[in-house]
Order: C-alpha cells, then sequence, then structure tokens
C-alpha cells in the first residue's frame, strides 16, 4: 500500500460498495472496508447497479472479484450481475494510505462507460434539453467535473419553468396551503431560475422534502456560487450532486402524482359502487320489444295491403 501525505482528502467514510456504484471518476474517498483486518484484499462486495444486458436492463445485484491488483493497490475490480451472468463491468482502482493511516481510494476508469436510463417523467420535465443532460452525465462519468457542472446548471435554468410548473401541480394534488400554489405557480411564470426561487420561497410540497430540507434551494444555492475558484475535483462532486438531488426530486414528484392518480381512481370507483345508475334493460327484453314492434309494422303493412 503506498502512502500519501500530501492528499487533501475530504470525508466522510465510505463503504466500498457504496464507493463503486456513487463516487464519480477520479474523485477521492475514505473507504473502511478497502482491506480487511489482516490488511489483505478481501472478496470484492455485492452491489446493486443497472444491468445493459439484453435479458435484464434494470437494477441488478452484481457480484465482484478482483481480477488483479499490485503491492501498491493498484488494480481491476469485475462486476458480474447475478442474474443474466452475462453483462459485466470493471472499474481500475488506485489505493493509498494518507497521512493519517486512512485507506484513500479512488476510480481512475469503467469500462463499458454506461449511464442509467433516465426516467420517463424526468425526460418529460427535460424535454428539449434532454440530449444537453445525457452530455452532462457523459462528462461527469468521464471525470470532467467543470464540464458536468456547467451542462447541469444550463439544464436545469433552461427548464426552471416546467420544472415548478410541475411542482405547482404537485402542490394543488396534495392540497397544499393555497399560498404555496400560487408561490409555484408564480414561479413557473419567471423568466430566470433566480427569479423563481425568490418567487417561490421556501414552498415546496412537504413530500418533495429532504428531511425539511427544499432540494430547489439548495441547487439553486450550489449553482449561484458557480465554480470560480474551484478545480476539476471540486466541480466533480458539486456536479455528481446535483445530478442526484435532481434525479430524486423527480423521483418523488413522479411518485407523489401516480400515486395520487391512482387513489383517486380507487375513490372514484368506490363513490360509484355506492350509487349504481338505474340498471338498463337486459338484452333479451330490448329484443323482444324490437321483435314486437317489427311484428306490428308487418301486420300494419298486410292490412294496408288487403285495403
Amino acid at each position: 500500500m503506498s502512502e500519501s501525505g500530501s492528499k487533501d482528502i475530504s470525508r466522510p467514510i465510505w463503504k466500498f460498495g457504496h464507493f463503486l456504484t456513487h463516487a464519480p471518476l477520479n474523485s477521492e474517498h475514505v473507504v473502511s472496508d478497502f482491506l480487511d483486518w489482516r490488511g489483505r484484499y478481501p472478496e470484492g462486495p455485492t452491489i446493486r447497479t443497472f444491468c445493459h444486458g439484453n435479458r435484464c436492463r434494470g437494477e441488478r445485484t452484481f457480484t465482484t472479484r478482483w481480477n488483479n491488483i499490485d503491492e501498491e493497490s493498484h488494480g481491476f475490480l469485475t462486476c458480474t450481475c447475478r442474474d443474466c451472468q452475462e453483462y459485466k463491468k470493471t472499474f481500475a482502482i488506485i489505493g493509498w494510505s494518507d497521512s493519517d493511516s486512512n485507506i484513500v481510494v479512488t476510480k481512475i476508469g469503467i469500462y463499458p462507460l454506461e449511464a442509467e436510463p433516465v426516467s420517463p417523467y424526468l425526460r418529460k420535465i427535460l424535454g428539449s434539453s434532454f440530449e444537453l443532460f445525457l452530455t452532462g452525465v457523459r462528462s461527469e462519468e468521464s471525470g470532467y467535473g467543470i464540464g458536468a457542472f456547467t451542462y447541469y446548471r444550463r439544464v436545469i435554468e433552461d427548464r426552471q419553468s416546467e420544472l415548478f410548473k410541475r411542482l405547482m401541480k404537485i402542490a394543488e394534488a396534495v392540497e397544499s396551503d393555497q399560498r404555496e400554489v400560487d408561490a409555484l405557480r408564480d414561479a413557473s411564470h419567471q423568466a430566470s431560475f433566480s427569479d423563481a426561487i425568490k418567487a417561490a420561497g421556501s414552498h415546496l410540497p412537504q413530500a418533495l422534502r429532504y428531511q425539511g430540507r427544499n432540494p430547489m434551494t439548495v441547487i439553486y444555492d450550489v449553482l449561484s456560487r458557480g465554480i470560480h475558484g474551484k478545480d476539476d475535483r471540486e466541480c466533480l462532486s458539486l456536479a455528481h450532486n446535483i445530478r442526484i438531488a435532481l434525479l430524486d426530486l423527480s423521483e418523488r414528484m413522479d411518485q407523489v402524482t401516480t400515486q395520487r392518480n391512482a387513489a383517486n381512481r380507487a375513490l372514484t370507483e368506490l363513490q360509484a359502487s355506492l350509487n349504481p345508475k338505474p340498471a338498463s334493460k337486459t338484452d333479451a327484453e330490448t329484443g323482444a320489444g324490437n321483435e314486437n314492434r317489427t311484428h306490428r309494422a308487418r301486420r300494419s303493412g298486410s292490412a294496408t295491403r288487403s285495403d
């Protein structure tokens, strides 16, 4: 295990499995279980990530194993989908000891470099900016922090009106205070993200908050400070967290919308069952009536011809 006392490492401490699935490329993290208690490399962790194999195309459990790792802790870790046993992903890993004897790990490569699919709900929000968002994802996964940050900021600024419009509709659906609905409606009509945030203030449906925090204001505060004076590694961490916050917010919005729609349908059907409509004539009755009318018409026609 090599040592480096000059590294400025951010905390907190990560588990190796979480590091593999969540840490951006070239970001450095203290990992608690990279080595076992004997200082040896244990079997790789079991992780959950997206399988792009034709038989899966969804989140699956992956087993991991070291392909090759040298005494300097430079190695390759291969992950295999437990379901299809066909799709594999390989990480290039470097580890070292810092001045405090912590084990620091970074990912310097992933193959194949494939982004997880974006939910249909978020695609609707992103609209014409979807390709720009994907460019940001590719920049992030390639370790280009400044580029990823810039792309994500552009996407959010371009789509802020649609985002606040959907937040307003959710506030109406969950029967939020009218002041909250009006504030979010006003925000959706603003031309800039900063004006929209000012109009919305602290208003956001409780179901979309994170432990009481408003993700929209947090994202805005980070974007408004910009990247001046920050290096690529700092921007990479910020970009990664912006994407995760945006993905999670859209998932919460989708869940609330889906649940409310399902509940509305269920209640409508229950109410209908309490007040059933009067029974209409049966097919047999309708058929008999038609037959009688036809018979009477024939009799009338016969009588006319007799005259």
